[in-house]
């Protein structure tokens, strides 16, 4: 194997890692992602190279990952990867070149090993050892964007340098509900369509669109197909097939039956409802309150939606309040409202605040509606550590009363935090990331159930349920890629925003927006499949 054709075989991988995680949607061109979850190998695509002189090749491109590890700069282990380049019908080699990536995803070692030429031969082994790792953690970028420019540079290796050029574009990208490979199946993998092009020596670098499969969370990178420029879009989505994987809708989640909607509103002074939780101290009674600059109230409604009770918190200003839990607290003996005022649009709010009152009694029979106060709260503030953002999808876990806060971004990008507990009256906490999730569309509400043993996350159209398996906790779920949700697709709503889960199971939503502007607003249920409850007289949608 010559000096050049390292060099080649080299910029083959570095052109490799030089597609950077960062991708949006193609209609969220201007929606930045940081996704340091991700990093790629690609698998299937056909790579072309064109000399100065005029000259070109294509090389067909596959991988294996291999049960071996290394150790590698400050005690971190590696794992290898093994990938076969092939150079159809010009009987050039047929490489087997390896390396090993850590656990975040960055080069430490690479070489070619065993090297066999189509026509016959063997190449010695060679190896490549960087001296600093080739960084492929997450940043920020945009379709259309440069993902990585090195200029005229040098790359040092143990070899000694290799002059290189590489550039990297984002042209197409696409977030899919699930991926099915030999692998096991993945869920908000990642299709990205790229360009690329460098140069080392006297090679120019040309790599051809090709179409790449990124996994979350699993140290593992999914296969890729390339796909010509004018068939960039074109290609399948669900239920398609890409080099050995089917890519497919969410099957139907059989965990609940069909929707009901078990009766309307009726709080004339509710315009938008955008929380929603079953109380556990008053069987059938559900709470609820108003949106962004309303008056400091809770309102209590029935199973099928009628007014029981009004109750204003004295002493608190009209805020943001986005969303709303039922459970414990202080006292092992009563029951608890936290009232999650965490919206923002403008993300400008210095704080937001967790408010935390007890839950008032109430029979699901009161009529009229009680008008009462709330004479005392605490406040719970919190802080995002980088900048404010905007968020509407709170849950309380009530084994640990942990607080869990998911932002609402377009396109479903999903920033979880925690603040865990205990939380202290008046005293402010720093929220911590926890992870980046990505939904169907923006998040617009949570709940978690009374035991803690399910949550939900909602948007317009859909609402994820998890369950948390004995031994585990809600963190573990969540940062967990392996726990995937049953997804059920919501009733028509007019900006869906709240979800609750029924004590005795199944769960209720209901939307932000009425025809009247002022109560009205549909109440859905959605019973649990075991337990089969029903929340009320409903009509039935299909």
């Amino acid at each position: 194997m010559s000096a050049s054709t390292e060099k080649i075989r080299f910029l083959h991988l570095l052109l490799t890692l030089a597609q950077l995680p960062a991708f949006a949607p193609a209609s969220w061109a201007q929606e930045t992602f940081d996704l340091e979850d991700y990093f790629i190998l690609t698998q299937g695509s056909r790579w072309h190279y064109t000399a100065i002189n005029g000259a070109s090749t294509d090389d067909d491109f596959a991988w294996e990952v291999l049960p071996e590890t290394i150790t590698v700069t400050g005690g971190h282990e590696a794992t290898r990867i093994y990938t076969d380049v092939d150079d159809p019908g010009d009987s050039r080699m047929d490489d087997e070149d390896f390396w090993y990536f850590d656990s975040n995803g960055d080069l430490y070692f690479a070489g070619f090993h065993n090297g066999v030429a189509d026509g016959g031969g063997t190449f010695p082994a060679q190896t490549i050892i960087l001296t600093d790792p080739i960084k492929i953690g997450g940043r920020d970028m945009e379709i259309g964007e440069v993902v990585m420019d090195t200029g005229a540079g040098t790359v040092q290796t143990a070899l000694g340098p290799i002059n290189a050029t590489i550039q990297s574009t984002i042209t197409y990208i696409e977030v899919m509900d699930q991926v099915v490979t030999p692998l096991g199946n993945f869920k908000n993998a990642i299709r990205l369509h790229i360009e690329i092009s460098g140069s080392a020596g006297f090679v120019n670098f040309d790599i051809k669109d090709a179409d790449v499969i990124l996994a979350r969370h699993v140290g593992m990178i999914l296969q890729s197909q390339e796909f010509d420029q004018d068939d960039a879009e074109a290609h399948a989505i669900d239920g398609g097939f890409v080099a050995g994987m089917t890519i497919t809708d969410d099957p139907p989640c059989t965990n609940f039956l069909n929707p009901m909607m078990v009766g309307t509103i009726d709080v004339q002074d509710l315009e938008d409802p955008s929380g929603l939780a079953a109380s556990t101290k008053n069987p059938g009674v559900l709470w609820t309150h108003d949106d962004d600059g309303a008056a400091p109230n809770l309102y209590a409604i029935s199973t099928t939606g009628a007014h029981l009770g009004t109750f204003t918190i004295t002493g608190l200003a009209p805020g943001d309040w986005e969303d709303l839990a039922v459970g414990p607290g202080p006292d092992a003996q009563k029951t608890y409202l936290y009232i999650a005022d965490i919206g923002d649009n403008a993300e400008t709010r210095a704080q937001i605040n967790i408010y935390r009152v007890e839950e008032p009694a109430v029979s699901s029979s009161q009529a009229p509606p009680l008008i009462q106060n709330i004479a005392s709260f605490e406040n719970f503030p919190l802080v995002f550590p980088d900048a404010p953002d905007n968020a509407e999808a709170f849950l309380l876990d009530p084994t640990t009363l942990d607080f869990y806060i998911i932002v609402k971004k377009g396109g479903g990008k999903s920033r979880v935090w925690k603040a865990a507990a205990p939380h202290t009256h008046n005293q402010q906490a720093t929220l911590e990331l926890i992870d980046t999730l990505y939904f169907d569309n923006q998040v617009t509400g949570g709940a978690v159930n009374q035991d803690g043993s399910q949550f939900a996350v909602r948007t317009s159209t859909e609402i994820f349920t998890f369950t948390i398996p004995a031994g585990k906790t809600m963190q573990e779920v969540i940062t967990g890629f392996t726990y995937q949700p049953c997804v059920v697709s919501t009733m028509t709503e007019d900006d869906g925003e709240a979800v609750a889960f029924n004590p005795n199971g199944g769960f209720y939503t209901t939307q932000e927006v009425s025809a009247n502007k002022a109560g009205g607003q549909p109440l859905f249920f959605y019973p649990d499949l075991a337990s089969n409850a029903v929340g009320g007289s409903w009509t039935t949608y299909r």
